[in-house]
């Protein structure tokens, strides 16, 4: 084979853009005193479909739908991830009041707080179960960990996951949705955000792939949850709100259609799992 002879061909390309107008914004770094708030977090809809509970500024509130918010706590400490209870006459949340993160419930009329879950290691992402008797949450090791409401017993249901998002229970309460990464080969990390059904009754995990090789939502707070009638799921994909019909079993039998032309995030389904036209019942 003759010997392949190099040369250097010199070549030149004139590249042009339009530089769209930007005026950096600017922020005033040396205020002092109460500032308005700018964003909330982690907003969840009560069972009712009458009122929302969210993070902001390191407290826990709560708003009537088309009312003012509400402060539920007040302290030095972090409080975060609120969930209701389906009788909606609780709040699961996270707060490191203890010096770790853990679990604490809020009954709402008297306003008693009580520590669920006693870990070194942080308890996030609560999610009650249908029954109101069991509450799944994430812990730094990406572990989905279930903790008995009654006694504060604590069963593991899921061994590490990749950064998975907060838990959705099954209708009937015998399984547990997360959007986790599904890995396309044992190489490495590489693959989309699926949808994992982790079986509580010793039934091996499932993947339900609703729009193969697409990613569902970014993990973390994007759903999928599972409507309370057990006929549809909810996340977020490429920003807006999707739902899409599933079968008893979560297997899909469609594909996920958006329902927002914003921007969404943090979706929650109220208990009739109907459209509800002041707050879509889907989403806050």
């Amino acid at each position: 084979m003759p010997a392949v002879r190099r040369r250097i061909v010199e070549f030149t390309a004139d590249v042009s853009f339009t530089r769209p107008a930007f005026t950096p914004k600017r922020r005033n770094f040396t205020l002092s005193g109460p500032q308005p708030v700018r964003g909330i977090m982690h907003p969840v809809v009560s069972p009712d479909g009458t009122q929302v509970a969210f993070a902001a500024v390191g407290d826990l509130w709560t708003m009537p739908i088309g009312g003012a918010a509400k402060r539920v706590t007040h302290d030095a400490s972090v409080e975060t991830d609120p969930a209701w209870s389906p009788d909606g006459r609780s709040l699961a949340y996270s707060s490191d009041r203890d010096g770790h993160m853990n679990v604490w419930v809020r009954d709402l009329q008297s306003g008693i707080d009580r520590q669920l879950t006693k870990l070194t290691a942080a308890a996030m992402q609560s999610s009650w179960s249908p029954d109101g008797s069991r509450i799944a949450f994430s812990d730094p090791e990406g572990q989905i960990q279930i903790v008995d409401v009654k006694s504060g017993a604590i069963a593991r249901a899921h061994d590490h996951l990749n950064e998975a998002g907060r838990a959705s229970w099954a209708p009937d309460g015998r399984a547990l949705i997360v959007s986790s990464l599904k890995v396309y080969s044992t190489r490495f990390r590489e693959g989309t955000n699926q949808v994992l059904k982790v079986s509580l009754d010793g039934q091996p995990d499932r993947w339900f792939d609703p729009m193969p090789h697409k990613s569902i939502g970014m993990r973390e707070d994007y759903g999928p949850i599972w409507s309370p009638d057990g006929t549809q799921m909810a996340a977020i994909i490429d920003g807006l709100l999707a739902v899409w019909p599933v079968a008893s079993d979560g297997t899909p039998r469609g594909s996920p259609r958006p329902v927002s032309t914003d921007l969404a995030g943090s979706p929650t389904w109220t208990g009739d799992s109907k459209p509800d036209p002041l707050s879509d019942r889907r989403i806050v």
